[in-house]
């Protein structure tokens, strides 16, 4: 299952709450997660996967040097 924030919420880690537009993806809602859902802070979004990408980050490619001539 996977819920969608709808607006800033706290989360276990203070320095680091959901953003609008992030989505998690969970296996099983529990009490608080329930409590954002009825609030109106997330709701479940069905039929949609969680993005995946499968192509490397180009900051993180490296550039082979080439031989001094």
């Amino acid at each position: 299952m996977i819920l969608r924030f709808l607006r800033t919420t706290p989360s276990s880690s203070p320095d680091f709450p959901f953003q609008p537009g992030q989505r998690i993806a969970v296996t099983k809602l529990t009490a608080e997660m329930r409590a954002w859902i009825k609030d109106g802070a997330a709701e479940v979004v069905r039929g949609e996967a969680l993005e995946v990408s499968d192509e490397p980050d180009p900051d993180d490619a490296v550039t082979p040097k080439g031989r001094p001539s």
